[in-house]
């Protein structure tokens, strides 16, 4: 008699699974046959009871098991597998500006997705230079089948070389997965770090920057002369200690 169990279950799209015929029993003789069909195209004729399956989609199969034994009987049975996946993805990835001062914060979105079939706890790492590992931040949060969240980060720009532009890149991860294709995703913007004063965000700090703050001097957030880039204390307002700060990095250049 036909007989068989399997592991995990359910099974998991892109796993291995096993399937354990040890408890066929044999009509008299001893089994010397096994055949799989497992309705994915896969047929499997071996002598051994035990055998490894990895399905590639997630759905439900029919598996069949025909065992053959030394007299010539054999027995056939099936069993409906169900195959679901373990799958998160990061869908987006939005820094707050496409710019900032060294030694400023910015606010980065990045939004992650639950597309399997499990409540997933996800561990989300944010980079700025993802190749050299220089990491923002990590989060970690619980999501539900179909559930999506918007995980907000703050880089600390204080230690990073300024006039260069960063590929923002967010990584997810789970304890299983079936796709990884969709767990990594680069900003679709890159942030230029600017040397604090470089109002014009040509990696030098010249006239021009000095007559562009000046030109919003006494203006504030909302104002039709306002210059975001000309607020170098950050108070929504633009005054003379904003244009001595950039006075006094006056000169200065990337090499």
């Amino acid at each position: 008699m036909a007989g068989f169990v399997y592991s995990p279950d359910p099974a998991i799209e892109n796993h291995t699974s096993t399937f354990n015929a040890n408890s066929s029993t044999p009509n008299g003789g001893s089994i010397n046959n096994y055949i799989w069909k497992f309705d994915d195209g896969n047929i499997t004729e071996t002598a051994n009871p035990i055998i490894t399956h990895v399905y590639a989609s997630h759905e439900t199969y029919n598996v069949t098991l025909t065992v053959e034994d030394d007299e010539g009987l054999n027995d056939t049975t099936w069993q409906l597998v169900q195959v679901l996946r373990h799958d998160v993805a990061i869908i987006d990835v939005t820094p707050y500006c496409n710019w900032t001062y060294e030694g400023w914060s910015i606010s980065i979105n990045v939004t992650v997705a639950n597309e399997g079939n499990f409540t997933e706890t996800v561990t989300v790492d944010l980079y700025y230079n993802i190749t050299a590992g220089n990491k923002i931040g990590t989060k970690t949060v619980d999501l539900f089948t179909d559930e999506t969240e918007i995980l907000t980060f703050t880089w600390d720009t204080t230690s990073v070389k300024p006039c260069r532009n960063y590929t923002i890149t967010a990584n997810a991860t789970i304890s299983i997965e079936s796709d990884i294709t969709d767990n990594l995703l680069n900003s679709t913007s890159k942030i230029h770090v600017r040397m604090l004063g470089d109002i014009t965000g040509d990696n030098a700090v010249r006239v021009d920057d000095v007559l562009k703050v000046a030109s919003a001097f006494n203006s504030q957030l909302g104002d039709p002369r306002w210059e975001s880039a000309g607020d170098l204390n950050r108070d929504g307002k633009i005054r003379v200690n904003d244009i001595l700060a950039v006075a006094l990095n006056f000169g200065k250049e990337c090499a």
